[in-house]
């Protein structure tokens, strides 16, 4: 563990890559249950890579365009002298190298990249990390999701889907939320009556998976602009 200021500092931009890699990650995929121990292996696995990749970024630069690079041969030998002499040059390398890094582990992190590298090395099915709701509502990305819920007692909700838990274990403790859009408002059929009605002034309502009988997901994919029916 780092005990001093500069080695705090270190550590931390050692370690960040992994951080934000990890963190891209769970904007659009299931969330799993990892222990601590893991999580610490993933981040730091990753920390290395990226660093590794930015520092071989830099030396190509450095090759490229000689004499902006920093001298190896100083600091080897007088590793301390040169940085205190040298601080600004550090300092600045040093920043471009946390930056380089932190933006390799954003794009690998992106799901496009991930599906490509999946593809290309044959890597596991990640289906069974994936849970029922993430695999309907992920069904046709970019697609508008609409949601009807068929509820315990009877009742039918209907809406545009807003959020839900994007936890990968099947539990009755999850929700999902729906919320109203200017083409189409949340409707709602009570128990034991045949008219759909939209209910007004209701932006969004939520429901528990607990309460849920059937569930039933229509996709509604969005036209580009300038391919609008009657435009030419």
């Amino acid at each position: 563990m780092p005990t001093t200021l500069a080695s705090l500092i270190l550590f931390v931009a050692f370690l960040l890559p992994g951080f934000t890699y990890l963190q891209r990650t769970e904007r659009d995929s299931p969330e799993r249950e990892w222990t601590a121990l893991r999580e610490l292996l993933s981040i730091l696995f990753v920390g290395v890579a990226c660093d590794l990749t930015a520092f071989s970024t830099l030396v190509v630069l450095w090759s490229v365009f000689s004499g902006l690079g920093p001298r190896f041969d100083e600091l080897v030998q007088m590793p301390l002298q040169y940085f205190v002499q040298n601080y600004r040059e550090a300092a600045g390398w040093a920043t471009a190298l946390v930056i380089i890094a932190n933006l390799i582990a954003f794009t690998a992190a992106t799901s496009r990249v991930r599906q490509t590298v999946r593809r290309i090395s044959g890597g596991r099915n990640i289906e069974a990390q994936e849970s029922a709701w993430w695999k309907l509502f992920h069904e046709l990305p970019g697609a508008s999701v609409y949601v009807g819920c068929f509820l315990e007692d009877g009742s039918y909700l209907r809406g545009r889907l807003h959020t839900y838990s994007r936890v990968s274990k099947e539990s009755s403790d999850r929700e999902l939320t729906l919320r109203s859009d200017p083409d189409q408002g949340i409707a709602y059929r009570a128990p034991g009556t045949t008219e759909l009605q939209e209910l007004e002034n209701v932006g969004a309502v939520t429901v528990s998976a607990r309460r849920l009988l059937l569930l039933t997901v229509t996709y509604i994919e969005s036209i580009p602009v300038g391919n609008e029916p009657g435009v030419d």
